[in-house]
């Protein structure tokens, strides 16, 4: 009974958006790693044999400053969306405490529909969760960067490998596996932040209204021709190209 209750906030059509989302997003995430690794034509795996040659390089040279300020300045992206990514959760969380302000705004755009406090808070919740995991990405991806600097750091003297006491491959193929990674985990926040931008329409009512003559509103069917671009019609119409577009289209990063 519970689970039929959460079904009924809200239309089956803004579930089967959520349903596609998570879909496409899972499914991407998962071919992309099977196509990484079987053919190794990605753009993360063709920068992997770059932080391998790099890694190569590293083992080689002494000192090593160059090699830590490119690790730190790798870390520079990651460290941005993290803080971005925190601020939004922040004011997200705010918006709940006062969702019924926020509502009463909603409501007044000409293609919303007038919904329950509970639904808007459901979505705003929907909104904090993705950006959780990002964040959580992010953070992690500074953190396997600091495990790269700690494997740049732990390197023998470049003589060392000279003298065949160590084992240069292995210290590359280590360090080099570990800002993959780092890179990997990036990609997985930078991927759900991307394609969110193009599916923050599913948040918003599926029916796309306009006024008519102050008297109530009217639901404009899909294929109907509508008025003028310039009045109230041209902005449901556009509105409802947008909306189509917005929630079909998925960036591929």
């Amino acid at each position: 009974m519970a689970a039929m209750r959460i079904l009924t906030l809200l239309p089956w059509i803004d579930w089967l958006a959520l349903a596609v989302f998570v879909g496409l997003w899972v499914g991407y995430t998962l071919y992309s790693h099977r196509a990484s690794a079987r053919h190794g034509s990605t753009l993360l795996a063709t920068t992997n044999r770059y932080r391998h040659a790099w890694m190569l390089q590293t083992v080689a040279r002494d000192p090593r400053m160059l090699d830590g300020i490119i690790a730190q300045s790798l870390s520079a992206s990651p460290s941005f969306f993290a803080s971005t990514t925190i601020i939004v959760i922040g004011g997200l969380a705010a918006l709940l405490g006062t969702s019924d302000r926020a509502a009463e705004l909603v409501h007044e755009l000409p293609f919303a529909v007038k919904t329950s406090t509970v639904v808007f808070d459901f979505k705003i919740m929907v909104l904090i969760g993705i950006f959780v995991y990002a964040f959580f990405r992010f953070t992690w991806c500074l953190r396997l960067y600091s495990f790269g600097l700690l494997a740049i750091g732990s390197m023998p003297p470049p003589a060392e490998f000279a003298e065949g006491l160590h084992d240069r491959e292995a210290y590359a193929l280590r360090g080099a596996k570990l800002m993959g990674m780092a890179a990997e985990t990036f990609n997985l926040g930078l991927r759900l932040l991307l394609r969110l931008r193009g599916d923050l329409l599913v948040f918003l009512p599926h029916h796309l209204h306009r006024r008519h003559a102050g008297r109530g509103v009217r639901a404009v069917q899909p294929g109907v021709p509508v008025g003028g671009a310039g009045g109230a019609e041209g902005i449901s119409g556009f509105s409802e190209k947008a909306g189509m577009a917005g929630c079909c289209a998925h960036p591929r990063p």
